[in-house]
């Protein structure tokens, strides 16, 4: 069993790395790695897109707005190198999951009080959003957003209810 539905998997990952998965994929992986303020995404082997590259950079792009991380994706100012054997690729490849990798923090080994005063309140909302779109993590992430939604009663008239909300692209 899987956490991931089979019908998303490639047979040969490796023959198949040009095809894209569609936007009908299922599942978010995320792994945490210390210090960089970068959000990653496949394919981190090589300075090549995925075939979902659009997709995935519109949802890393999402995600580090949370927390205000550069890109390190192929083809963006910030690609540093090449990392063979990341996760984020493999589970991208083999499972069909939108896959990401966030390198938190300043530095391998962080105080306490950094990490729980600046560190978990800049990725937290990140993961929780992240968690939100999982179902439709290459449609949801393109958008739009609604953030701060607000109902109230328009003290003004008796029946009518006041409805505001926050939407992103």
């Amino acid at each position: 069993n899987s956490l991931f539905p089979k019908e998303q998997r490639k047979r040969d990952p490796m023959k198949e790395m040009d095809v894209a998965f569609g936007e009908e994929i299922m599942g978010v992986y995320i792994d945490v790695h210390s210090s960089g303020g970068y959000t990653y995404y496949p394919w981190g082997h090589k300075n090549k897109v995925s075939p979902d590259d659009e997709s995935l950079q519109a949802l890393g792009r999402k995600i580090s707005s949370f927390n205000q991380y550069k890109l390190w994706a192929p083809n963006q100012p910030d690609f540093l190198y090449p990392a063979s054997g990341d996760t984020s690729d493999y589970m991208y490849a083999r499972f069909g999951v939108s896959s990401f990798g966030l390198e938190i923090g300043e530095d391998f080994y962080e105080s306490c009080k950094l990490f729980e005063e600046e560190i978990v309140p800049s990725n937290l909302p990140a993961l929780i959003y992240a968690a939100k779109v999982a179902k439709k993590p290459f449609t949801l992430g393109k958008g739009p957003d609604v953030f701060d939604l607000r109902v109230s009663r328009d003290s003004a008239a008796n029946e009518r209810i006041r409805v505001s909300a926050l939407a992103s692209d």
